[in-house]
C-alpha cells in the first residue's frame, strides 16, 4: 500500500515572458510515485538504459569532462564537472531506489554553499525550496567544475505552449552513515534554478523526497536540468536522482491539492495593483473595480495572516509580519480574481 505523507509544500507564482511561469513546487516525504499510469514525456527517466558499471565511480563515469568517462545514460546529457568528477550509476546496494535497478549519482566531492569557507549561514529553507544562496555559489574546486557544478539534462520536444505540465522526480543520497544530513541541489525546468533539498537514504530503508514542479510551457521544447555541486558540509549527502517523469496536469493524482496560487482565470481588465513588492511595512492594494472585493494573505503553511474587505484602494500595515515569502488572493462573490506572491523584507 502506498503511503503519501506531505512533508512540506511551497507555492510560487512567477510570471516570465507573458504566459510562461512556474506555478508551484511541492515536496513529499515518500519513495512511492505520486501519479500512476501517466504518459511520461521524459525518456529513460529511471536511468535503466545505461552502460555504466554501478557503484564503480572511479572507473566508470557518465560525464565527458571526467577522467573516468566511459559510459552514459541514454537520452541524458552530462555537462559541467571536471577531470575529478566521479558521477556514475548506482544500484540498490548503495541507496534505496524507488524505480528499477539503477539511479544517477551526481558525485562531485565537497563544495562551499555560502562563502569561501565552511559556512551554511546563508541557507534559508522556505517550504520546499531553498533561498539565500548568493550568486557564484555553491562553489567547488576547478577539478569539479567550480560554480557550474555537474548537471544531467534532457530536452523534451512537442510541448504545447500555455499548457500546464508536471515534472515529478525522486531524490535521495548516499547510505553511508557519515553523510546523514541533507544536501542541496538545483533543478531548472526552463526558468532558472530552484535550489532544493535531498536526504541521505539508507539502502533498503531510506526515505527520499518526491518533488512536483507544476509549470506552464513557454515553448514547444523545454530542457530539464538537475545540478549538484558536491557535499555542502562534511556530513551532508550528495544527490541521487531517479524516476524522473513529465506529464500533463490532467494526469496528476487527485490526492494532490490544487496549488494555493494555482492557474486560475484572471480578468486582466480588473487591473488590481498590489505594491510595493518586496514590501517593508505598508502594502497598497488598489483597483478600478467599483464593487467590494476580498484580499487575503497567507504564509507558506497556508495559514491566513490577513483578510480584508476592500473598496477601491487601501493601505495595509505589516509591521509585525516576519520577513519571508507570502501569497495573496483577491476574490469577490463570483470567485477568484487574482493570485500572486509577496516578499516581506
Amino acid at each position: 500500500m502506498k503511503k503519501n505523507v506531505l512533508l512540506l509544500f511551497c507555492s510560487l507564482l512567477i510570471s516570465i515572458a507573458g504566459s510562461s511561469q512556474v506555478v508551484c513546487v511541492l515536496c513529499y516525504n515518500q519513495n512511492d510515485s505520486i501519479s500512476s499510469g501517466v504518459n511520461n514525456l521524459i525518456h529513460n527517466g529511471g536511468f535503466e538504459s545505461t552502460n555504466c558499471i554501478p557503484n564503480n565511480w572511479f572507473a566508470s563515469s557518465y560525464c565527458p569532462n571526467s577522467a573516468y568517462y566511459n559510459c552514459g545514460f541514454q537520452f541524458w546529457t552530462c555537462t559541467g564537472g571536471g577531470p575529478s568528477t566521479y558521477a556514475d550509476a548506482v544500484d540498490s546496494t548503495f541507496t534505496v531506489l524507488p524505480e528499477g535497478q539503477f539511479g544517477a549519482y551526481l558525485g562531485n566531492s565537497f563544495c562551499e554553499a555560502c562563502s569561501n569557507s565552511s559556512d551554511l549561514s546563508c541557507i534559508v529553507d522556505e517550504g520546499c525550496i531553498v533561498t539565500g544562496i548568493p550568486d557564484g555559489f555553491p562553489l567547488n574546486q576547478a577539478p569539479y567544475g567550480l560554480d557550474t557544478g555537474i548537471s544531467l539534462e534532457q530536452t523534451v520536444l512537442g510541448l504545447i505552449v500555455g499548457k500546464v505540465y508536471v515534472l515529478e522526480f525522486w531524490v535521495g543520497g548516499e547510505h553511508f552513515g557519515s553523510f546523514p544530513d541533507q544536501g542541496i541541489f538545483a533543478v531548472d525546468v526552463g526558468f532558472g534554478n530552484f535550489f532544493l533539498r535531498n536526504n541521505g537514504t539508507n539502502a533498503g530503508t531510506g526515505i527520499g523526497t518526491r518533488y512536483l514542479i507544476e509549470f506552464i510551457a513557454a515553448s514547444s521544447q523545454h530542457t530539464f536540468k538537475f545540478t549538484n555541486w558536491g557535499h555542502i558540509c562534511p556530513t551532508c549527502t550528495e544527490l541521487i536522482l531517479d524516476d524522473v517523469r513529465l506529464y500533463v496536469i490532467e494526469e496528476l493524482s487527485p490526492i494532490i491539492p490544487p496549488c494555493p496560487t494555482g492557474v486560475n482565470s484572471v480578468d486582466a481588465n480588473l487591473n488590481f495593483k498590489i505594491y510595493p513588492n518586496p514590501v517593508l511595512n505598508q502594502l497598497t492594494i488598489s483597483s478600478e473595480v467599483t464593487e467590494t472585493f476580498s484580499f487575503r494573505l497567507f504564509d507558506l503553511t497556508s495559514r491566513k495572516i490577513i483578510e480584508k474587505q476592500i473598496h477601491g484602494s487601501e493601505v495595509i500595515n505589516l509591521p509585525n509580519m516576519k520577513s519571508g515569502l507570502y501569497f495573496y488572493e483577491v476574490s469577490n462573490g463570483k470567485g477568484m480574481l487574482q493570485q500572486g506572491k509577496i516578499v516581506k523584507e
